[in-house]
């Protein structure tokens, strides 16, 4: 729906952003949120497959990021559109990979999310292709739940390892932030 890249273009007043969504009803939603937002000069909207639309642009990108498929396996999902968002039938884990190591600049990062055994099983799989893991941030619902997400960060060159940790809920209220939630989402909220 536009909202990563909106996000990016609100943190980066100056990049150029190319947004690539497949799913139809998703990229309508993303040009109506691009459009009616304060960045839609810095962001164009593409309909298509990520792999299909890089056979069409040969360009290197300063930074990609991608809130993947996170399943490569498991039950399929009810309706048609969300089993091509949450499971990699239609953009493989190593795809992505290849399309990161064949589209990054060498000083580029590659940053994305994903469930924890998925994002440990991708980082041991970008080691091959020469992409090395330079920031890990292990997310977790509360304090008590184990670790649930990893926001991971890829360069093509090493670097030392920024690790660090979020919990997003301080209780069991609905909208009990932590601070450190709260500081990294603050600008994000315009109804403040």
């Amino acid at each position: 729906t536009g909202l990563i890249a909106l996000m990016l273009a609100q943190r980066q007043p100056l990049a150029k952003i190319d947004a690539v969504e497949i799913d139809a009803n998703s990229y309508q939603q993303a040009l109506e949120n691009v459009a009616a937002s304060l960045w839609s000069n810095a962001i164009q909207v593409h309909f298509s497959s990520v792999q299909k639309f890089l056979q069409k642009k040969a360009t290197i990108y300063d930074l990609i990021i991608s809130n993947p498929p996170f399943f490569n396996a498991g039950t399929a999902a009810p309706s048609a559109n969300r089993h091509q968002a949450r499971h990699t039938t239609g953009l493989s884990h190593e795809d992505l990979l290849l399309i990161a190591q064949q589209h990054l600049h060498p000083m580029g990062r590659f940053c994305l999310i994903l469930p924890t055994l998925e994002g440990q099983e991708f980082i041991k799989s970008a080691t091959k292709l020469d992409l090395h893991l330079t920031q890990l941030l292990e997310v977790r619902s509360k304090a008590n739940k184990t670790v649930e997400r990893l926001l991971i960060q890829l360069e093509k060159s090493k670097k030392v390892l920024e690790h660090t940790h979020l919990i997003i809920q301080a209780g069991d209220g609905r909208h009990d932030y932590t601070d450190d939630y709260k500081r990294l989402t603050k600008d994000f909220y315009l109804d403040r």
